[in-house]
């Protein structure tokens, strides 16, 4: 996997590019020519102490908080994306699936360090001519194996570094797939926001019992269950979790557990669900929105194929769907 970082990559797209890629798509010319319009001979001004700079002209970019500014970009990203090599990467079922977007955020796949190699080089080709350019110092790349395994990728003759893992959108991939200190990642980023809210909030006895229960809901329990749809629960993680959950509850009703009240009582007079069960009920609609997905989009692949290979002797890894099926139902 190479985790592709693009120097400035919002403030690179040109109009030009744009309309070529509007009117690839057969987008009608009066609205190509509206959007072009609208882009053109754009200014800004800066305040500073109460005076306004000079107008500036702004060349190349896309507007920030502009409603189109997103789709400009994307329509970049795809014409790189399609401009790939389709038969390389790592089979799910019958299909290769050799690259993950978000925004910038770009990811290569493939089954080789040879495989690796080709994409990435269309990769920056493509990119550079699109004004694009790839930053190689903040370009890594890691291998997924039992055993770690040094390998060689090059870009523009500067060597990609190879880690053992990367933090992508918020959540930690790792080489040896380590979902125990994933899941250590997340409570203690939980646990910190918990205990800078607890002078605040916790300990606040003007504050009522519900309204805690609510900034906790909305503040502390999503940094602790991120990303928890999407990956396979084990007792350990679990337990991680429910530990985390517990210490945040307890403040919340200034208990301690020398007060020896259960777990299941507190969370009784404070109306919040296990997080367990909770976060069973994210997965099955989770599941239950990935059902609903054309055929042909990648999470609904990835879900209903099987990946190449066959598994080692040994312990298997926990996979997602044994997770999915063996929460109760509701």
């Amino acid at each position: 996997m190479c985790f592709v970082d693009l120097t400035k990559a919002f403030d690179r797209v040109r109009l030009a590019d744009v309309i070529e890629c509007l009117r690839e798509r057969e987008v009608p010319e009066q609205i190509v020519m509206v959007i072009k319009e609208l882009n053109t001979n754009t200014i800004a001004r800066i305040r500073s102490n109460n005076q306004t700079s000079r107008p500036l002209i702004i060349k190349d970019g896309v507007r920030q908080g502009d409603s189109l500014s997103p789709m400009f970009f994307n329509l970049i990203m795809d014409k790189i994306i399609t401009n790939l090599p389709k038969e390389l990467g790592y089979r799910m079922g019958k299909v290769p699936i050799n690259i993950i977007c978000y925004a910038d955020e770009a990811v290569l796949i493939a089954d080789s360090e040879e495989n690796l190699q080709t994409p990435l080089l269309r990769f920056d080709q493509i990119a550079e001519r699109l004004s694009m350019e790839i930053s190689l110092n903040k370009t890594k790349f890691l291998t997924i194996s039992r055993n770690y395994t040094k390998c060689e990728v090059e870009l523009r003759g500067t060597s990609i570094e190879q880690v053992s893992k990367f933090n992508y959108l918020g959540a930690e991939i790792s080489a040896l797939r380590d979902l125990k200190q994933e899941v250590r990642i997340q409570a203690m980023k939980a646990a910190r926001i918990s205990g800078c809210l607890y002078n605040l909030i916790w300990s606040n006895k003007y504050m009522s019992t519900e309204c805690k229960v609510r900034i906790y809901k909305t503040n502390v329990r999503p940094v602790l269950t991120y990303a928890s749809e999407t990956r396979a629960e084990t007792a350990y993680t679990q337990q991680i979790l429910r530990t985390t959950e517990m210490k945040t509850i307890r403040a919340i009703h200034g208990k301690t557990l020398r007060d020896k009240i259960r777990r299941d009582q507190l969370r009784h007079l404070s109306g919040i669900q296990d997080i367990i069960k909770w976060t069973e009920d994210r997965r099955r609609e989770w599941d239950a929105h990935v059902g609903r997905m054309e055929d042909n989009r990648l999470a609904k692949i990835a879900r209903d194929s099987r990946p190449q290979g066959v598994r080692r002797r040994g312990r298997p890894k926990k996979r997602w769907k044994e997770s999915l099926i063996k929460a109760p139902p509701p």
